[in-house]
C-alpha cells in the first residue's frame, strides 16, 4: 500500500448543475499537485460543512493517497439549491454529480463514492441509474428497501424517526434540538400523522408516509431492492449488528446485488464486512459488551484497499479474501464465508412452553427443542398507554446504550421463554425467526419478539428483534384484519445476528405487542394509523402445543472460520 505523498488543498462551495438547471454545492478536497486522480464522491444530507474529525481525516487520508475527495450537500439541503424531498430527486442528481466528477480536467474519469446511512443509501442510487463512470461504492448502513419494510418503517410498523426528520428540516442541522426533545413523551401524543406539527415542524414526507399505509407504487419507486438487477459496480457493503434498522438492509442489498446484479468477471466483486458495531460508528465496545481490542477495524484502510483495487488497478489483496467477513460476537473473533448465511448453516427450533404463567422473569417460560404437547396458552394485556419500552433507543451516545433487558422483562406484559445453561458453545450466525401463533381481543395488534443472551451473571443482552403487524400478516399489499378470539399464525423476521452464546448462558425470546418507541405503538382499533385518536386494551394469547407450534428459529453453526491469514477452520 502506497504511502501518503499528497498534501491538500481545499475548493469550498463549487456549484455542480444538475440537468433540470439547479446547481448543488460541493466542497473538493485535493492533492497539491496538477494531475489527474480518481474520485471519491460522499453525497450527503446532513451538511458538507459538518465534517468530523473522524471524517477530517478519511478525507485527508485519501488526498494524501492521490484522490480527490468530493462532498456535495444534496438538493435542498444546506448550500445546495431546490428543494428537498426524500431520496425522490437521488437518481438522478447522483448520475449529473458522477458525470461532473468523472469529466473534470483534474479527474482520470473514474468515480468511487462512500459514505454511512442516508450517504450510503444513495451510493445505490447513482449504481442504479447506471453511470459508466462510476466504478465502485462502499455504502455502510445502507437500507434495501425505503421505506416501507426499510430503514424508517418495519414491516408496514412505523418506527421512531422524527429525530432524523428533525435533523434534515430545512437547510440547516438542529441537531441539538434532537438532544434535548423527550421522545418517550413526543412519541405518545396523538395522532401520528400530526407528531411533525406538535413539535412545530411540517415534513411533507412524514405525512405521506401515513397516506400511504400499504405497499405500492409510493414505496416502490425509493426501493433498491427491486431495482438490484440494474446494478453493474462492485460494492464493499459496510454493516453494524447493533445498527438495528439498517443490518437487515445492507445484508439485502449485498444479497440483491449478488443474485440479480449486472455479472462481473470476479464472482467477489460484491462483498459484505459486518462488525458488532452500532450506527456508522465503528467500537469495541458498547453497552455492558466489551468485544476486545480486534472489534474496531481501521476502515480507512479497508477503503483504500478497496478504492486503490478498482480505481488504480492496483493489487491489494482484497479480492483474494472471501466476500463475506463478520465479527461472531461472545467468540469476539472475526469470520469469513463465502455467502451468507455461511455455508454449514442448520436451522433448528426452539419451541416454547410454559404452563400457562410465562410472564415475566417470574414466569414460567422455557424454550427447547422438544415438541410441546397440550399446554395452557400464555395471556398478556397490550395496552397502547402504557407500551413496553425499548432500551437501545436513538440519540444516545454508546456508553449510554443499555443491552440488558432486566427492567423490561420484569413486566407482565412481556412473555419470557428462557432455555437451560448451554452445556458447549452454541454459534448462531444468520437469519433470526420466530413464528407465534396467537389469538387477540383486538382487530388489530402488533407482536414483537426479541432474542436476548443471558449470561450465567443474568445479564440479559439484547441482540435482534422483529416485529408483525396483524393486518399486514400475509400481504403488505392487501391487508386483511384478524377476528377476535381466533388464532392465527405470525411469521415474525428477526433480522440477523452472529453471536457465541457461550457454555452455560441461555437462549431467551421475549414476545410482547410493543417495543416503544422504536415501533411506533399500535392502537388496536383497526382504524387508519395515521389519523387515529382511539385506543384498545387487548388481550393477547400465545399458544404452544401440538396444533400450535410456536416456536423461534435458529441458524446454528457448527464450525464457522475464524479469520487467519490462512483461513483456517475452526
Amino acid at each position: 500500500m502506497s504511502k501518503p505523498k499528497y498534501a491538500v488543498k481545499v475548493r469550498y462551495n463549487v456549484w455542480i448543475p444538475m440537468r433540470d438547471g439547479v446547481r448543488l454545492s460541493a466542497d473538493m478536497y485535493m492533492p497539491d499537485k496538477e494531475g489527474k486522480y480518481p474520485v471519491l464522491l460522499m453525497r450527503t444530507y446532513y451538511g458538507k460543512c459538518n465534517v468530523t474529525s473522524e471524517m477530517k481525516e478519511f478525507v485527508s487520508y485519501f488526498v494524501e493517497h492521490g484522490y480527490v475527495v468530493v462532498i456535495q450537500d444534496c438538493r435542498g439541503r444546506y448550500d445546495s439549491e431546490g428543494e428537498f424531498y426524500i431520496e425522490i430527486s437521488d437518481f438522478n442528481d447522483g448520475y449529473d454529480t458522477v458525470e461532473w466528477c468523472a469529466t473534470q480536467k483534474w479527474s482520470n474519469g473514474k468515480v468511487g463514492m462512500f459514505g454511512c446511512s442516508y450517504p450510503g443509501c444513495i451510493q445505490w442510487s447513482a449504481a442504479i441509474s447506471g453511470n459508466k463512470h462510476l466504478i465502485c461504492i462502499v455504502p455502510r448502513d445502507a437500507t434495501s428497501d425505503d421505506y416501507f419494510n426499510g430503514g424508517f418503517m418495519h414491516s408496514g410498523v412505523v418506527q421512531g424517526w422524527l429525530g432524523w426528520c428533525i435533523h434534515t428540516a430545512g437547510r440547516t442541522s438542529r441537531n441539538n434540538l434532537i438532544k434535548e426533545i423527550n421522545w418517550y413523551k413526543v412519541y405518545k401524543h396523538l395522532p401520528p400523522i400530526k407528531l411533525d406539527e406538535h413539535l412545530g415542524f411540517n415534513f411533507p414526507w412524514w405525512k405521506d408516509y401515513f397516506k400511504n399505509p400499504c405497499y405500492g407504487k409510493y414505496w416502490e419507486r425509493m426501493s433498491y431492492e427491486n431495482k438490484h438487477h440494474l446494478v453493474s459496480v462492485p460494492s464493499l457493503n459496510i454493516g453494524g449488528w447493533y445498527s438495528i434498522t439498517d443490518i437487515d438492509g445492507t445484508i439485502r442489498n449485498f444479497l440483491g446485488v449478488v443474485q440479480k446484479g449486472k455479472k462481473l468477471p470476479s464472482e467477489t466483486h460484491h462483498k459484505l464486512l459486518i462488525g458488532p458495531w452500532p450506527h456508522c460508528k465503528a467500537v469495541s465496545s458498547l453497552g455492558e459488551l466489551d468485544f476486545g481490542k480486534d472489534a474496531k477495524l481501521d476502515l480507512k484502510e479497508v477503503h483504500l484497499k478497496w478504492f486503490d483495487y478498482w480505481l488504480k488497478g492496483k493489487n491489494t489483496n482484497i479480492m483474494e479474501e472471501p466476500p463475506v467477513k463478520y465479527f461472531l460476537m461472545g467468540a469476539n473473533k472475526w469470520c469469513t464465508a463465502h455467502e451468507w448465511p455461511p455455508e454449514g448453516v442448520s436451522y433448528v427450533k426452539y419451541y416454547l412452553h410454559s404452563g400457562g404463567k410465562a410472564n415475566s422473569l417470574l414466569g414460567d417460560g422455557l424454550l427447547n427443542t422438544g415438541l410441546p404437547e397440550n399446554e395452557i396458552a400464555d395471556q398478556f394485556t397490550y395496552d397502547p398507554g402504557n407500551p413496553v419500552p425499548f432500551l437501545i433507543f436513538d440519540y444516545r451516545p454508546e456508553e449510554e446504550v443499555i443491552l440488558d433487558q432486566k427492567v423490561v422483562e420484569r413486566r407482565d406484559d412481556v412473555l419470557v421463554y428462557t432455555a437451560p445453561p448451554l452445556e458447549e458453545d452454541l454459534n448462531v450466525v444468520g437469519p433470526i425467526r420466530a413464528r407465534i401463533y396467537a389469538s387477540s381481543s383486538a382487530v388489530d395488534t402488533d407482536f414483537v419478539a426479541k432474542l436476548v443472551d443471558v449470561h450465567p451473571n443474568d445479564t440479559a443482552v439484547f441482540l435482534t428483534i422483529g416485529v408483525v403487524r396483524a393486518r399486514y400478516r400475509k400481504s403488505f399489499e392487501k391487508p386483511a384484519f384478524i377476528k377476535p378470539g381466533v388464532v392465527y399464525e405470525y411469521d415474525i423476521d428477526m433480522s440477523n445476528t452472529a453471536n457465541q452464546f457461550k457454555k452455560g448462558h441461555r437462549i431467551r425470546l421475549e414476545v410482547s405487542s410493543s417495543a416503544f418507541p422504536f415501533f411506533l405503538k399500535n392502537q388496536n382499533t383497526g382504524k387508519n394509523i395515521g389519523t387515529d385518536t382511539d385506543s384498545i386494551v387487548a388481550r393477547q394469547r400465545i399458544y404452544h402445543n401440538k396444533n400450535y407450534p410456536s416456536h423461534l428459529q435458529l441458524p446454528i453453526l457448527k464450525k464457522p472460520a475464524y479469520h487467519t491469514q490462512k483461513e483456517k477452520s475452526c
